[in-house]
């Protein structure tokens, strides 16, 4: 089954809530980078209790066929909090987004001080909502160090995709002794030659075909 690898390409600021960016180290300083990062983007959290902050980033999967038949995705991010005491920023979340909506999420406290691997999946994504597909990266603050200023980091991301591609059937005609994949196929209709987007179309229904 092909799998492809994919990294963050985009940040989704109009859809985030975040205090501000440290000019240092800006959200695209995780485009292309994968869950094996050194380097980060970082920004600050929204202030007041039980004020949750969020960013979302999202990824280019363009390289996967339209037709494709999306078995599953995962998720692995690395992320990493300041403080992660639960009454002051420790609640954490890594959330799978169909546009602005959450389609599933980690449990709270996900990652923390250390810089972790978050992984998670999902099998609910066709090959249409992918076009939308965005991680959120949550923490939010308890009650405690409501007006301290607490960053939150991400590294970068892998997103691998499992697909398949339907087989695609072709009509094979007689040609100098070989058989060859027919293109196109035209049919002559009042003395016309019409192209026939419907291959069922170009039989004679009471006629006899064998395959090979």
């Amino acid at each position: 089954m092909p799998t492809i690898t994919l990294h963050p390409s985009q940040v989704f600021e109009a859809d985030s809530n975040f205090k501000s960016v440290d000019a240092a180290h800006p959200f695209d300083e995780a485009f292309g980078r994968s869950q094996n990062s050194a380097t980060y983007a970082q920004w600050y959290m929204l202030n007041g209790g039980a004020v949750t902050t969020q960013v979302q980033y999202g990824f280019d999967v363009s390289a996967i066929p339209d037709n494709a038949i999306i078995k599953g995705i995962t998720i692995h991010a690395k992320c990493q909090v300041q403080d992660d005491r639960q009454f002051y920023a420790g609640n954490t979340v890594v959330s799978l987004k169909d546009g602005t909506q959450t389609v599933t999420r980690t449990n709270n406290k996900i990652f923390g001080e250390t810089a972790t691997i978050v992984s998670l999946s999902n099998t609910d994504f066709d090959r249409e909502r992918l076009n939308n597909f965005r991680i959120g990266i949550d923490a939010t603050r308890g009650y405690m160090g409501t007006k301290k200023s607490t960053w939150v980091r991400f590294y970068g991301a892998d997103l691998v995709v499992e697909y398949e591609v339907p087989a695609k059937s072709a009509l094979y005609v007689r040609q100098n002794g070989q058989y060859v994949a027919a293109n196109q196929v035209f049919k002559k209709a009042n003395g016309v030659w019409v192209k026939q987007e419907n291959l069922a179309n170009v039989f004679d229904k009471d006629t006899k075909y064998v395959t090979i």
